[in-house]
């Protein structure tokens, strides 16, 4: 199920409405589609560190910045299947609406480098949604390391070691 409605995604683009209706017109079932598929690839990318599909505890709805970034990638595609106008100034902007959305999804994504994390402010302050951490492990400099940590731990306990080093 995509995070917006075609009249939600018709109220928070920058793509006139007249022009999304002639869309929904003409090619119908197209804009659902598109935002299906958008929400897809959200889910997908985010699905490694988040619950989803991205839905508040306490209401079922998503962080807001998921509209945006599914709105971004469904206005490129709509102006792309009605066709830009020959004399707009504007095309460049949806096209960087679009990177910058993309950018941002692989920020949100990545959990050891990225510099975002989704949160869910209907669930109380500072309430994350992160779901899964990164991996819990390390690297030893060989491969007896790990034993004489374990003898060093068992002779603090006052413990019997069978070997000493």
């Amino acid at each position: 199920m995509p995070y917006l409605t075609v009249p939600e995604f018709r109220t928070r683009s920058i793509m006139p409405g007249e022009d999304i209706d002639e869309l929904e017109t003409r090619y119908p079932g197209f804009l659902g589609a598109k935002l299906e598929e958008h929400s897809s690839r959200i889910d997908s990318r985010l699905v490694k560190r988040y619950v989803v599909p991205l839905r508040s505890r306490t209401t079922d709805a998503p962080p807001e910045i998921v509209y945006a970034w599914l709105t971004a990638f469904v206005t490129l595609d709509a102006y792309l299947r009605r066709g830009f106008n020959p004399s707009s100034e504007q095309d460049a902007y949806i096209s960087a609406q679009r990177d910058w959305a993309d950018e941002d999804i692989k920020e949100t994504s990545d959990a050891e480098n990225g510099r975002y994390e989704l949160v869910l402010v209907t669930d109380g302050v500072g309430a994350s949604a992160v779901s899964k951490g990164t991996p819990l492990s390390y690297a030893e400099p060989d491969p007896y390391s790990w034993q004489y940590r374990q003898v060093d731990a068992l002779s603090l306990r006052g413990g019997r070691v069978g070997f000493r080093r």
